[in-house]
């Protein structure tokens, strides 16, 4: 039974707590501070269980969760460009909070205080020890964005070794909604270094360029011929290195794929060629955010890692579906436009095996 959880330490006058999620082969730890995956085991070929996903040592540093280590993004996942958007002819300004090595005017993850840094509210009913329901209600002009939104999201591990992830919403005013999962993945263990021998596979013919501040530019732009061909196997990191200004603004990969075909369906595979793990993203979002953990060797220097581990660069990568970054400015990308009443939901499958 998952009801009630172990309870860690208070945040905001509300439990902070640890849930056990198995099926008997896989196994999620997630708390309800942003509503983190903190620990995810995963067998390899030869049935070894090694957790596979980064974290902190200290799982207080979830209530504040700058890393995003696991957590839930929104309202906005990814960068929203120019200092915020209109919508129905009225501006709405947003925090500045992504650098790039230098000040912009990019709002990034809906901005320092986010939904990354709240208490969700767990339903307590669930009797199902595979699965759990947390809701979090985001006030009017939190973060600067408009309406009233009640979320949802349920997290669920299946028979067929596979996590699950749903996002649900509703506003009471128009307003945007982008939500997605933070996690950082190394298929050879969460403090096994560099993943850049992983084998990925993206089911995208197309990918948005960015500018050197990292925002789309409002292109689509083909795959075919560039670093960013990953419709066949490939090393994470057989063309980081390629002179390529779009490889160059963010040190590796940091851009948005756009996922071909409609519904739940195929979006990546990754393979760890030592141990044999698989992991298989099925998604119903148009797109996926592709990280390849450039910045990892000096963001995580002050953060006390689980297992005393020490993070590299190009230590983990991050699969972030969702909607393309900057939808709000970009009228010709898919619009994640929530209309006041009408109900938001999307849902991500990280699907394992081992070959």
């Amino acid at each position: 039974m998952v009801s009630k959880g172990v309870f860690l330490y208070q945040k905001d006058r509300k439990a902070v707590r640890l849930y056990h999620l198995t099926n008997g082969v896989i196994t999620a730890d997630v708390i309800n501070a942003a509503g983190a995956i903190v620990r995810l085991l995963v067998p390899d070929k030869n049935g070894v269980l090694t957790d596979i996903i980064l974290g902190s040592r200290d799982l207080g540093d979830y209530a504040y969760n700058n890393s995003f280590f696991g957590s839930v993004i929104g309202r906005y996942a990814n960068r929203i460009g120019g200092g915020g958007f209109t919508l129905n002819g009225k501006r709405y300004d947003l925090q500045h909070n992504d650098m790039v090595g230098r000040p912009t005017d990019t709002n990034l993850h809906a901005g320092p205080v986010s939904w990354n840094h709240v208490v969700w509210n767990v339903i307590e009913e669930e009797t199902d020890d595979r699965k759990i329901t947390m809701t979090y209600r985001s006030p009017d002009m939190e973060s600067g964005f408009p309406g009233n939104v009640d979320a949802k999201m349920v997290y669920t591990i299946t028979d067929d070794n596979a996590l699950s992830l749903e996002y649900f919403a509703k506003s009471d005013k128009d307003t945007y909604v982008n939500m997605s999962n933070h996690s950082s993945f190394n298929m050879a263990g969460h403090d096994s270094g560099s993943c850049l021998d992983h084998l990925f596979t993206i089911n995208a013919d197309y990918f948005t360029p960015v500018n050197d501040i990292s925002v789309p530019t409002g292109e689509l732009r083909s795959v075919k011929g560039t670093p960013f061909d990953f419709t066949s196997p490939k090393p994470l990191g057989q063309d980081i290195g390629v002179d390529d200004d779009q490889l160059r603004y963010g040190d590796g990969y940091d851009h948005n794929f756009c996922i071909n075909g409609e519904g739940l369906r195929f979006c990546a595979r990754v393979k760890d060629p030592k141990e044999g793990r698989v992991m298989t993203v099925y998604t119903t979002c148009p797109g996926v955010q592709l990280y390849s953990g450039n910045a990892f060797g000096w963001a995580f220097r002050t953060i006390p890692c689980k297992d005393n581990a020490r993070y590299t660069k190009n230590g983990a990568f991050c699969l972030e579906t969702g909607y393309y970054p900057d939808t709000p400015n970009k009228p010709q990308f898919p619009s994640c436009l929530l209309k006041a009443g009408e109900a938001y939901h999307e849902q991500t499958i990280f699907a394992f095996s081992a070959e």
